[in-house]
């Protein structure tokens, strides 16, 4: 029988799992005044990057699954279906923070994933459509989850008047505990056309050094996305 740890390991992760995302290249100035400015370099930005469904990160668009986004919500209701289990077994004081920890990660993923789908014309114009409407039901989808989570846990809906821009500032430093792994980035993305043209061929990968470790990862994430000064981050470790 899995503990409580276990349970919030599986719903926390399966959160990225057939994951869609991007970091900004407008938030570059920012870092430029930060300590990650020698680990992250601009080529590392405004790169559209997928986890799969084993959590492995890619930015070759070929690898990206749509189909597996769309089925995201199988994912999702297994979490729903798995808190409900644990409902029963747990004290009250366990399972209510057990769904404290994993409400956190769910709204944060939640603004994060808002924002990026209303964002990424903005930041990448020539994002093909294909791209585009992965964003779109990734969103759709997680804004599902979180009303369905909501309801049958007895929190209150979510307020849609809130500004996500402003929100993400102030998310929850919870985030940071999401183990990352390593982006490699390739040397040249395919074009659209290049995409329809190629088919992808499998061939022995070379070992790669991570281009930065878990904690730089997640301090990476926090200082760039959620915009949240360095000073503080010594705070949480």
């Amino acid at each position: 029988m899995l503990d409580k740890n276990q349970v919030f390991n599986i719903i926390r992760d399966n959160l990225t799992r057939d994951y869609i995302f991007y970091i900004p290249e407008r938030y570059y100035p920012y870092i430029e005044n930060s300590f990650i400015k020698d680990i992250i370099k601009p080529d590392m930005l405004n790169i559209i990057a997928y986890f799969n469904s084993e959590r492995k990160i890619t930015s070759n668009t070929l690898e990206f699954n749509g189909l597996d986004i769309l089925n995201k919500e199988t994912l999702l209701n297994n979490t729903i279906d798995l808190l409900i289990n644990q409902k029963e077994i747990l004290s009250e004081t366990a399972f209510n923070h057990l769904l404290e920890q994993y409400k956190e990660h769910v709204d944060a993923h939640g603004m994060i994933i808002s924002w990026m789908s209303k964002n990424l014309l903005i930041d990448l114009p020539m994002t093909s459509s294909a791209l585009l409407n992965m964003f779109k039901s990734q969103a759709l989808i997680f804004e599902k989850h979180q009303v369905k989570f909501r309801s049958y846990f007895g929190f209150p809906e979510i307020d849609k008047k809130v500004e996500v821009n402003e929100s993400i500032k102030d998310e929850n430093p919870t985030i940071e505990t999401t183990p990352f792994t390593k982006i490699e980035i390739p040397e040249a993305t395919p074009s659209v056309d290049e995409e329809l043209k190629t088919t992808p061929e499998k061939v022995e990968k070379e070992e790669k050094e991570p281009l930065m470790t878990d904690e730089k990862a997640r301090r990476f994430l926090l200082e760039t996305v959620f915009k949240i000064d360095s000073k503080h981050l010594e705070e949480w470790d």
